[in-house]
């Protein structure tokens, strides 16, 4: 079925886990309804920063700790902060971005979630920053 389309269509942004690629720290999807049900209406551009800056696809899980006001992003695994990876990624590609009309992300993840993201006491991990050769 073709949809005719004789209506302005939104362009959004959808966390790329969220239907469009197994891109999750584990490899897996997220098969989320409505955004099934949006697909077909919008100009869709996808954003996974994980993948994004070369973490890989499985990889060890990132988290944010220490206050709210100033936390880090880290993967305590290997000990590595990212924050300022993810922070110089999100200036570049929020710059490459026109005429959105609306972000669709993946609450609670620690690299583009917008709202119930836990955080992580400063005290259970062991820090150290590693420069990228």
């Amino acid at each position: 079925m073709t949809l005719k389309r004789d209506h302005v269509v939104p362009k959004d942004v959808f966390s790329r886990c969220l239907g469009f690629e197994h891109c999750r720290c584990n490899g897996n999807i997220i098969v989320e309804p409505a955004v099934e049900g949006l697909k077909p209406f919008v100009d869709v551009e996808t954003v996974c920063p994980e993948v994004e800056i070369e973490l890989g696809v499985p990889r060890d899980p990132i988290r944010l700790i220490g206050e709210e006001a100033c936390p880090r992003l880290v993967q305590p695994a290997t000990r590595r902060d990212l924050t300022e990876t993810v922070k110089g990624f999100t200036d570049r590609r929020l710059a490459e971005l026109k005429a959105l009309d609306g972000f669709i992300l993946k609450y609670a993840s620690p690299s583009c979630g917008p709202r119930e993201v836990p955080r992580h006491c400063v005290g259970a991990f062991s820090l150290k920053h590693t420069r990228r050769h």
